[in-house]
């Protein structure tokens, strides 16, 4: 299973990465963190907002594929390793799915609001879109817990989105 794991989340950065090579703004430096991976760019780049939200949605995009190419090989193979490309990227492509400011969906917002909206509106708007996100997050964690049972992994994601959502408002 960890083979999934860092095979699909590589390709999820990768899908972040491919289009920075293509419109010309190759990272500055790719750092390996304990939830992620951070891709630095040089300062001195600009990238119009509707390039950024394609850079921020590659890693969605990505998973996405790759879970569907996982339920192909599946259909034909019954394989455990299709089945778990399938869940592995589901998941992966779901939590970056949630509107959080430093997640991908979330980074996309921001882009696709400042092509219509000034900064300050547009720092409103994903400020309230994140912190709503969070709050639905740890609500669905705390009634999931309370009707079905304790759930370690629902916990550590709502406890991660807190955590993110707290250090970006911090900014």
């Amino acid at each position: 299973i960890s083979f999934v794991c860092i095979f699909s989340s590589l390709l999820h950065e990768a899908g972040h990465l491919v289009p920075l090579y293509f419109y010309k703004c190759p990272p500055k430096r790719v750092l390996f963190a304990p939830f992620g991976i951070r891709i630095d760019r040089e300062d001195s780049t600009y990238i119009s907002y509707k390039k950024e939200a394609v850079i921020s949605i590659g890693g969605i995009v990505v998973n996405t594929i790759l879970s569907l190419s996982g339920l192909a090989l599946w259909l034909f193979t019954k394989s455990k390793t299709a089945f778990l490309l399938i869940w592995v990227n589901i998941f992966i492509a779901l939590l970056n799915s949630i509107p959080v400011s430093v997640l991908d969906l979330g980074r996309f917002l921001r882009y696709i609001l400042l092509v219509h909206y000034d900064e300050e509106k547009t720092e409103r708007i994903t400020l309230i879109v994140s912190d709503l996100s969070v709050i639905l997050t740890v609500a669905f964690t705390v009634l999931y817990t309370v009707f079905l049972g304790l759930n370690l992994s629902l916990i550590a994601v709502s406890l991660y989105l807190l955590f993110l959502n707290f250090q970006e408002r911090r900014r």
